[in-house]
């Protein structure tokens, strides 16, 4: 199944070394397969970091980066490298679909749990992380967004993915004025590519 019931997802913003909010950094958390998944994304550069918990570990205490125990209850980068994180947000560190953006931020509800980036910079950092792959395709799909395969959401057609485009309401974005012959060409390019 594309969608695993139960998922959860929480939001956090990022905090500066000496302790208040940094504004431009965002981290996901999301519960899946019995884990604890992080993507972190800094808004103005697009630098964009995955984290995962350990098998069997605490979700609700597991410590931050620089406090005791960290190690022991985070997967090193290479484990969470080995697993292709990069492979499903391809376009954005963020998917998009219309599930997801039902989810509003209890803050402020008018805007979206799920942020959106659109054309902003995207790279995945970590030596053990290989850059999400891109194309230099240029059609109408390419003109909003980076292309996004999808192998890892069998039971989701390619236009369902809302990939964020440049303006702000992504949701309202009718996907049916695109030509067949443009999704086409992204969906040939994407079975060039070996994302195992």
């Amino acid at each position: 199944m594309a969608c695993q019931s139960g998922n959860k997802i929480g939001r956090y913003q990022g905090l500066n070394a000496n302790g208040p909010e940094n504004l431009d950094v965002v981290f996901l958390t999301y519960c899946r397969n019995g884990g604890l998944g992080v993507i972190g994304h800094k808004l103005s550069t697009g630098e964009t970091c995955f984290f995962s918990i350990v098998e069997n570990g605490d979700p609700n205490h597991s410590p931050k980066p620089g406090k005791k125990r960290y190690n022991e209850a985070w997967m090193r980068p290479s484990v969470v490298a080995a697993d292709n994180c990069q492979n499903c947000p391809m376009a954005s560190p963020f998917l998009h679909t219309p599930a997801v953006d039902q989810l509003r931020k209890p803050t402020d509800n008018s805007e979206l749990l799920v942020p959106l980036s659109g054309n902003n910079p995207y790279s995945v950092i970590g030596q053990e992380f290989r850059q999400a792959p891109t194309t230099n395709i240029q059609n109408s799909c390419t003109s909003c967004h980076r292309p996004q395969c999808t192998q890892h959401f069998e039971n989701y057609p390619l236009d369902e993915l809302v990939i964020p485009p440049t303006f702000q309401n992504a949701t309202d974005f009718d996907h049916s004025s695109i030509f067949d012959a443009d999704r086409k060409a992204i969906r040939e390019w994407c079975t060039t590519l070996n994302l195992n």
